[in-house]
């Protein structure tokens, strides 16, 4: 039977405090010690896919919501800016429908809009014609394609300017 099933690993937002042993392993970077339970806890839940002989026929998306600033641009956390320490998050896919022997996109610009019609056209359904986002997996477009940014969290949270932006694979305008 499908299933759909949607996990959100909170754990690495402020403030960082992984469970041991991670807290220890990862005493001097704690952000990178809750990156690591996160891994751990996604390696649990792969496992638990491939001992019920799921993972044969499971599509699996790992993606952040965001990144964080870690004190680049003097932002420690994320949300207030709109600089590539925020916005740049991974994006990996895994499963059957992925086309041997899987390879890396970074020659165009790629956003969260185009998570959806690539799941879908891995999964058959071919919907990306209407959608905004590309199916990346046969997207026909070169580095000049262009996504908006913005962050709204400096109006919301001081009454600031929120933060407006455009950007290509090589280049950006706030």
């Amino acid at each position: 039977t499908p299933f759909f099933l949607w996990v959100h690993y909170y754990d690495a937002h402020w403030s960082y405090e992984p469970p041991e042993p991670f807290a220890q392993q990862f005493s001097n970077s704690l952000y990178d010690g809750e990156i690591a339970f996160i891994d751990h806890e996604l390696g649990r839940l792969l496992a638990r896919l491939e001992e019920r002989g799921w993972s044969s026929r499971t599509l699996v998306a790992a993606l952040a919501d965001h990144g964080e600033g870690l004190g680049e641009h003097l932002e420690q956390q994320h949300g207030h800016l709109i600089y590539d320490t925020t916005i740049r998050i991974p994006l990996i896919l895994a499963g059957p429908s992925i086309p041997e022997p899987g390879y890396r996109i970074d020659d165009v610009t790629v956003g969260t809009i185009d998570l959806m019609p690539t799941l879908l056209s891995l999964l058959g359904v071919n919907a990306a014609s209407k959608m905004d986002g590309l199916d990346l997996l046969t997207a026909t477009v070169g580095p000049e394609r262009i996504l908006y940014i913005e962050t709204v969290s400096p109006l919301v949270y001081h009454g600031w300017s929120s933060l407006h932006g455009v950007r290509r694979l090589t280049d950006k305008f706030i």
